[in-house]
């Protein structure tokens, strides 16, 4: 019997270590990253400018849910543009918090349902491209909330961004399983230099289904060859992937 997955989304994420005239040891502690250490000629002389420790609001009970398919009934999937924090300035961590409440204090959706929570890459073109930043199940009938570390993702949470969050849901207001669900959504910065400076993040694979347990179709064929792209400079690199 066949069945179909989902395949999370895979990141190839360089890193730039500072450079000093005094020798150091560079100890790095990862999962599921790669780091690239640039070569001297890429390292950066001059300090960074400390950025002050914020809140960025992306998502404030957002109302997802469907009710129909006429205008203004189909809320499963939102968008919203917000602006971050710029690239000049430096934060040791970058943190979602993100969480999900009952419209009506006691009105969740009743059953489990598959969630993104993502940005999206030129939003409205022909070429437009989710990057998946989260992926959750709601639990039944009640909220539930979650941070997740986002550091390493700087180079793609900076500037005017285009975030989106999606919910299969198939309930709203007035429905006899719920009314959906409303989320919050926030960046929390922390102004300093971080551990491993992000030079570059490149989105190898994004969320993507695949059919498992077809033999006439693997799972190597359906996905192809995947390629990335290492940035200039970098002496090392590794991938980053969620599921």
């Amino acid at each position: 019997m066949n069945r179909t997955t989902c395949l999370a989304p895979l990141y190839l994420v360089a890193l730039a270590l500072g450079c000093s005239n005094e020798p150091k040891e560079e100890a790095v502690t990862l999962v599921d990253d790669v780091v690239a250490d640039a070569g001297p000629d890429q390292r950066p002389d001059a300090q960074p400018r400390l950025g002050e420790d914020q809140r960025v609001e992306v998502f404030a009970g957002e109302h997802v849910y469907w009710s129909g398919w006429d205008e203004g009934q189909n809320r499963r999937e939102v968008d919203v543009e917000v602006t971050l924090p710029g690239a000049e300035e430096s934060y040791a961590s970058i943190e979602l918090d993100f969480a999900l409440r009952c419209p009506n204090r006691t009105r969740c959706d009743w059953w489990d349902r598959l969630g993104s929570f993502g940005l999206v890459e030129r939003a409205g073109e022909e070429d437009e491209r989710y990057v998946e930043l989260s992926r959750f199940i709601t639990p039944y009938r009640i909220g539930a909330s979650w941070r997740i570390d986002l550091t390493d993702l700087r180079p793609l949470i900076q500037g005017d961004v285009t975030f989106r969050v999606f919910i299969d849901t198939w309930v709203g207001p007035g429905h006899q399983n719920g009314d959906g669900w409303l989320v919050d959504a926030s960046l929390d910065y922390t102004g300093g230099v971080p551990e491993r400076p992000v030079v570059d993040v490149s989105p190898v694979l994004p969320m993507t289904r695949v059919n498992v347990g077809d033999p006439a179709s693997s799972i190597d064929e359906q996905l192809g060859e995947l390629e990335g792209t290492v940035a200039a400079g970098a002496s090392r690199s590794a991938l980053r992937v969620f599921i």
